[in-house]
C-alpha cells in the first residue's frame, strides 16, 4: 500500500486554498470595477464644482476696469 505523507496533504491543502482565493477574486473583481466608474464620475463632478467656485471667486474679486 502507498502510505500518504504529510507533504502530500499540505500540497493538496495549498491547492484548495489557492483555488478558493481565485474563486473569491473572480467574484469580487467585476463588482469592484463596476463601482469604480461611478465613483470616478462623482470625483470629476466634485472637482468641476470646485473649479467653478474658484473661478467665480476670482472674477468677483477682480477690480472693475472703468
Amino acid at each position: 500500500m502507498h502510505k500518504s505523507t504529510n507533504r502530500e496533504f499540505i500540497v493538496i491543502e495549498i491547492m484548495i486554498v489557492v483555488a478558493f482565493i481565485a474563486l473569491l477574486a473572480a467574484i469580487a473583481v467585476p463588482g469592484f470595477l463596476r463601482t469604480r466608474k461611478p465613483s470616478q464620475a462623482s470625483l470629476i463632478i466634485n472637482d468641476m464644482r470646485k473649479i467653478d467656485s474658484a473661478v467665480a471667486c476670482v472674477v468677483e474679486n477682480q477690480p472693475q476696469n472703468r
